[in-house]
């Protein structure tokens, strides 16, 4: 399939699979009067890396608002929501920079499964249950000047064997969080396991659950 480019400011919904597919790669804007709304995907990309750039809202009742299976970017001003995960990405690295909201019910606010770089600016909310942010696969980059957390109450949780974070990188990679951001989660504010990783605070990383460690 060819690149597709599709602008779109009014209403686009499904009820099943995606609002949009882009199985070519392209390019997407959905503009702050847009909504684009689909069962498993709001956005889908595939076959083709895709830029997508939202100042509306991209929601998807099942699994997550934006996803890339062969990677590309999302830009974000608007609300991104998924039943699962707000953004999220698998095949290839992506990118996710973020100025807005980024919502997932059950799971994470961005899940990138082969690494990554996300942005949260200081008027940005990225919000999981189990995960703020969640990057595996390979290395991934957090830089925060927002707020990036993960809601779950620690009661021995885990997804996998990773607990409830605000920011996990699973296979290494580098987070900032410069002054005015805050990372959180009730177990791990910042998990870096797997490899080698590196923490740059100016702000306020916390756990706020309670819980036994006995060593």
């Amino acid at each position: 399939s060819a690149p597709a480019t599709i602008v779109n400011a009014g209403t686009v919904m499904a009820t099943t699979a995606a609002g949009v597919g882009l199985f070519g790669g392209g390019w997407l804007s959905n503009a702050a009067t847009g909504v684009i709304s689909g069962g498993n995907y709001g956005i889908e990309v595939r076959t083709d890396p895709a830029t997508i750039v939202n100042a509306g809202l991209v929601t998807a009742q099942n699994v997550a608002g934006v996803v890339f299976f062969a990677g590309g970017a999302v830009s974000n001003t608007g609300r991104l929501v998924g039943g699962r995960h707000g953004a999220a990405a698998t095949g290839s690295p992506a990118t996710v920079t973020n100025q807005g909201s980024i919502d997932g019910h059950f799971g994470s606010g961005v899940l990138l499964l082969d690494g990554g770089y996300v942005s949260n600016a200081g008027t940005g909310t990225i919000i999981g249950e189990y995960f703020g942010v969640r990057m595996s696969g390979a290395a991934g980059s957090v830089v925060n000047a927002g707020t990036i957390a993960a809601t779950q109450t620690y009661s021995g949780t885990t997804v996998g064997t990773v607990q409830v974070s605000g920011v996990a990188l699973v296979d290494g990679g580098y987070v900032s969080n410069s002054a005015g951001g805050t990372i959180g989660g009730n177990f791990f504010g910042v998990l870096i396991s797997g490899a080698a990783g590196n923490v740059n605070n100016a702000g306020s990383i916390v756990s706020t659950g309670t819980y036994n460690h006995n060593l």
